[in-house]
This record gives structure tokens, C-alpha cells and sequence, in this order.
């Protein structure tokens, strides 16, 4: 029987798209491992599957590479699609790049947005 979805579990270590089990039902959250990880394991979990078999383990069914793609039972409770990570900066002016002067402590990331100071330019919403 394949192990039940954990709440807030980062991998889960058997799926029931590759067919694959794990030997106890209390395996670790952020890993997905069993608490021993045996040589002699008689269950194939995914990351055996991915040792034996490499990329065949991302598409368990060759017919469907390419026409396929995988859905996540994982629930993270946040993750990093609640994060929205700016890849531009306008308006930025730069120091010294001397790698004396050019130190962390020196940079001033000081910002406003909408009239608010910010220290760091993070924003939430």
C-alpha cells in the first residue's frame, strides 16, 4: 500500500505513477527516505528507481515522452510560487568595483514604494 500524502511533506519517496513503494510508512518529510535506508531493501522508491534507472524514471512510460507531464501531491504550505522575484532593477547605480570597497556592509538596497521607506526592498502582496 502506498504511503498516504503527508501534510507539508517536501517529497514523497513512493508514487503511484512510477509504482513505487517505500519499506516503512513513517518516512521523513523533507526527504522522502525511510528513517534506515537498507542495501537489501526489497521495495523500489524513488530514489532507487532513480539510481537503477535514470531518466526513465521521469517518464515511467517512454509512449508518453514528450505528450505527458506530472502533477505534484506535494503540500509545501508555502512555497516558492508565493515568492515573486524581481530579475530586473531599474535604476540601480553601482559602487566601486574595487573588492576592498565593494563589501556587503557597504551596499544601501534603501528603497520606497508608494511613499513607504523601505531598508530592503521587499515587498508582500
Amino acid at each position: 500500500m502506498p504511503n498516504p500524502v503527508q501534510k507539508n511533506s517536501s517529497y514523497l519517496n513512493s508514487m503511484s505513477t512510477t509504482d513505487t513503494r517505500t519499506r516503512v510508512e513513517d518516512t521523513c518529510p523533507s526527504s522522502g527516505l525511510c528513517p534506515l535506508c537498507i542495501k537489501e531493501c526489497p521495495f523500489i522508491c524513488e530514489v532507487s528507481l532513480s539510481a537503477f534507472r535514470g531518466r526513465e524514471a521521469l517518464y515511467p512510460d517512454p509512449k508518453m515522452f514528450g505528450k505527458s507531464t506530472a502533477g505534484s501531491l506535494k503540500d509545501y504550505g508555502l512555497d516558492w510560487s508565493h515568492f515573486n522575484i524581481k530579475a530586473r532593477l531599474l535604476g540601480a547605480e553601482g559602487i566601486d568595483p574595487n573588492p576592498d570597497i565593494a563589501l556587503f556592509p557597504n551596499v544601501d538596497v534603501e528603497t520606497s514604494v508608494a511613499g513607504i521607506p523601505l531598508k530592503i526592498p521587499v515587498i508582500i502582496g
